[in-house]
């Protein structure tokens, strides 16, 4: 009787263990991916920015003596 008890809990404990780990890999994978997409923003907002200076700089917008400030700051 006890042998029959003890398997049947055993079921059930297996039973369990299996849902909550579901819950745990479910709860992850989108935490992960929530993390995977912030940093794709990220990155993306961080390469629009710099071509946006690139882009800015060719366009010759740039006061030459704004640039030539910044060169001095630079070489002191």
């Amino acid at each position: 009787m006890a042998d029959i008890l003890l398997e049947q809990l055993k079921k059930l404990a297996m039973d369990y263990i299996e849902v909550q780990q579901e819950r745990l890999d479910e709860f992850y994978i989108m935490a992960i991916n929530k993390a995977v997409d912030m940093l794709k923003e990220n990155i993306k907002e961080q390469f629009a920015d710099y071509y946006v200076s690139l882009l800015t700089a060719l366009e010759g917008n740039i006061d030459i003596a704004v640039l030539l400030k910044i060169k001095e700051e630079l070489n002191s």
